[in-house]
């Protein structure tokens, strides 16, 4: 009985089984990695790539990647904010697709401005 009590304390304790856990935790770092990595500091890696396709100077491209921070800084304190009224899952699952949306208008930006808008949604 002891031993029951204590598989019993265990699972309420942990509720995800190891496999599920893997999996929240296999989602979690994917969802990092295209928030974090992709949308937000991939712009740093291209400028050299935007300045000339865009003919961006380096002010322009400085505040456009200012830009991106003050859009973070400002969706941190959003984030913070709606996680507790909708839940944790919906918030990260919303970062993700406005991360991927960024993304999506970077890759198709025919010009500046839009350039300029994508960067600022990813980030």
């Amino acid at each position: 009985m002891p031993q029951q009590d204590a598989q019993a304390q265990q699972n309420e304790t942990n509720p995800l089984s190891q496999g599920r856990t893997l999996q929240l935790t296999c989602a979690g770092l994917a969802l990092i990695a295209v928030c974090y990595g992709l949308a937000r500091f991939a712009y740093g890696l291209f400028v050299p790539a935007f300045r000339a396709e865009f003919d961006l100077g380096a002010g322009a491209a400085g505040a456009i990647g200012s830009g991106s921070y003050v859009i973070y800084c400002l969706a941190i304190v959003v984030a913070t904010v709606l996680t507790p009224r909708f839940g944790g899952r919906a918030v990260a699952a919303a970062a993700g697709v406005i991360a991927t949306v960024g993304v999506l208008v970077v890759a198709a930006a025919p010009n500046a401005g839009v350039l300029m808008i994508g960067v600022l949604i990813a980030g």
